[in-house]
């Protein structure tokens, strides 16, 4: 009976630490969605237009590109906790920053800042799941992550306008940057690493293990098809569907956040349950495909109609956002095809090239929307992603599926390139 005691204190204690580390990629989709709501009195005193939007946008994601790597190695090298604590104070002075901004200079700076502080949020969270999850549940502690990222999501945006609607800007920027202080303060207190999960000096990676990943054909295309799936959320949900529904369909600022609620619930629902859908379907491949080609459909939908109801641009966004959990999917076809002492840097890599897509697209959509004068003309640039992400699934990315799969797989790199 001890011993059975023992194993669920072993496994409450792992859910607590994992949930608290999910917390801050929950506060990094927060950053992200919330950007999308600014009042359009902050736009006026900045004088930001839609091509600004864009790139000050963009800003975000060229500090959470550049800090990806970097960071996933501090958390191969240093450990978790050293490197959330470090992450949350960058916020926290970012997030200041961006308030107390008195240019547009100081904006980009600020917003930079904040992506290189959550840059490592969804690995880290991913990390504390094969570290404090049994590997039983890492498949589904993976899905949580998403779910995480989703409610962020769900109060930067939906939440987010109501808040302001009734209290003000002010108020909700407070309350984002004491989120941060917050998280500070608790990471300062969390336990290093499990009691049974000592990490040794053999498994700590080594500089000279990194180039190999770039070198690595499989986690080179796994990367790369986390760029096309995630450029609908970096893109759309996080930054311009709220304007577009907005300008084209006369919505309100705050109906329109309101139904971009969909996206994150059919990302976090496909989230949970894509890795187990690829077990029982004992293909990682097909589902990737299967959700490539829905993410065309209804890029192609969305481009084409130029006439939504709510009711169909509900149903169309819950399927697009299902469709990008292909992302989620993506750590574990990495965790699949790397030795685990270099999970951290491989994940980062993967997660750097996702998020690369916000930093990429978004001005090109910024600057196609400000030339054609209107936003349909970008949406075509998702279909066309797409279609490449189908044929790169079908003719260039591995099977990694195994019937004794069950963990963080411990294949080396050498067999993996």
């Amino acid at each position: 009976m001890s011993e059975l005691n023992t194993n669920r204190a072993t496994v409450f204690l792992g859910a607590i630490v994992s949930f608290l580390y999910m917390l801050f990629y929950c506060y990094d989709y927060l950053l992200q969605t919330s950007f999308s709501i600014l009042p359009h009195s902050f736009l006026i005193k900045y004088s930001i237009t839609t091509e600004s939007f864009g790139f000050l946008s963009a800003a975000f994601f060229y500090g959470y590109t550049i800090f990806q790597i970097p960071l996933g190695y501090c958390l191969d090298r240093i450990g978790l906790k050293k490197t959330a604590i470090m992450c949350a104070a960058c916020c926290a002075i970012g997030t200041a920053l961006f308030y107390y901004s008195g240019n547009f200079a100081m904006l980009f700076a600020a917003r930079f800042l904040i992506g290189a502080g959550t840059a490592c949020a969804c690995v880290m969270s991913v990390y504390a799941v094969s570290t404090w999850l049994l590997p039983k549940y890492f498949s589904i502690g993976v899905g949580a992550v998403q779910v995480a990222a989703c409610l962020g999501s769900i109060f930067g945006q939906a939440m987010g306008s109501t808040l302001t609607a009734r209290f003000g800007w002010d108020a909700t920027m407070h309350v984002v940057i004491y989120f941060a202080a917050i998280l500070f303060v608790i990471y300062l207190f969390l336990p290093k690493h499990p009691s049974y999960n000592k990490p040794s000096a053999a498994d700590m990676v080594r500089i000279k293990d990194l180039p190999r990943l770039l070198i690595n054909k499989q986690i080179i295309t796994i990367a790369i098809l986390g760029f096309i799936s995630w450029a609908p959320v970096s893109v759309l949900a996080a930054s311009w569907m709220v304007r577009l529904l907005n300008h084209n369909m006369g919505w309100s600022q705050h109906q329109a956040a309101h139904l971009l609620t969909s996206f994150w619930i059919g990302l976090a629902i496909a989230s949970l349950l894509i890795g187990k859908i690829s077990d029982k379907m004992q293909s990682r491949r097909r589902i990737v495909l299967f959700a490539f080609v829905m993410q065309c459909l209804c890029g192609f939908f969305l481009a084409y109609t130029k006439i939504l109801t709510p009711i169909s641009i509900v149903v169309i966004l819950f399927l697009l956002g299902a469709a990008a959990s292909v992302q989620t999917l993506s750590f574990i076809l990495t965790a699949e095809s790397v030795h685990k002492k270099v999970y951290g840097a491989a994940a980062a890599l993967v997660n750097m090239t996702a998020a690369a897509s916000g930093g990429v697209i978004n001005p090109i959509f910024g600057i196609v929307v400000a030339h054609t004068g209107s936003y349909f003309a970008g949406l075509w640039l998702f279909p066309v992603l797409s279609m490449a992400g189908i044929l790169m699934t079908r003719f260039m990315l591995r099977e990694t599926y195994s019937s004794e799969m069950n963990s963080v797989v411990t294949t080396s790199i050498e067999t993996a390139s």
